[in-house]
């Protein structure tokens, strides 16, 4: 059965993919961030080909910023828990954060297709970590999408303005609040959710 959690909490890629507009079911979020211990589908293959894929990545990333002579953080020196008024935390944990006497740069390394919410998940952690992680309150921060092999989409902060900030704050409302909103089943949302029939009764196999 599943468990109500003391303290709600989300991921980060949960919220940006709703942002995006990839995920269209708000309810698979909102359960995750109510409940644990929920059963769940089985990973397939292609997850050990990401995290083969994904783990190389950040490794010649890191040997690359160090011989830059930048100091180098990656994913649990990176993560981070944004405290929200609905008693929500938002958690995350960016691949990589390269520091230089110019600023710092947030990594994320993707071996997959280009998503938006690949972007909109970066933007998140520009807005976020100055104010989760005082090491990076005052400096110039930037965000960079890799894309395996050699693709890289800068992001700017200056995408983060009050309309993102709108946008982020409604899916927080909705994902934090008390009561959960309607499932939007599908034979294709429900192929990229992990909750099983025992958890969400409208699955679709």
């Amino acid at each position: 059965m599943p468990e109500k959690r003391f303290k709600k909490s989300i991921w980060v890629t949960w919220i940006a993919k709703l942002m995006a507009g990839e995920s269209l079911c708000p309810w698979s979020a909102w359960f995750k961030t109510h409940y644990l211990n929920y059963e769940k589908v089985p990973s397939g293959p292609e997850l050990i080909k990401w995290r083969l894929d994904h783990t190389r990545m950040v490794n010649e990333l890191r040997e690359q910023r160090l011989k830059a002579g930048e100091k180098v953080f990656i994913e649990e020196d990176n993560r981070f828990s944004f405290k929200t008024k609905l008693n929500l935390t938002l958690d995350g944990k960016p691949d990589l954060i390269a520091v230089s006497s110019n600023g710092a740069t947030i990594y994320e390394c993707k071996s997959n297709e280009q998503k938006d919410s690949h972007q909109v998940q970066l933007m998140i952690y520009l807005y976020c970590i100055p104010q989760c992680l005082k090491q990076y309150q005052n400096i110039k921060l930037k965000g960079c999408l890799l894309y395996y092999p050699n693709n890289k989409i800068e992001i700017p902060t200056s995408l983060i303005d009050d309309r993102f900030v709108d946008h982020f704050n409604y899916w927080i409302r909705i994902l934090g609040a008390d009561t959960p909103p309607v499932k939007a089943s599908s034979k294709n949302e429900c192929l990229f959710c992990n909750i099983t029939k025992a958890g969400c009764s409208e699955r679709i196999e």
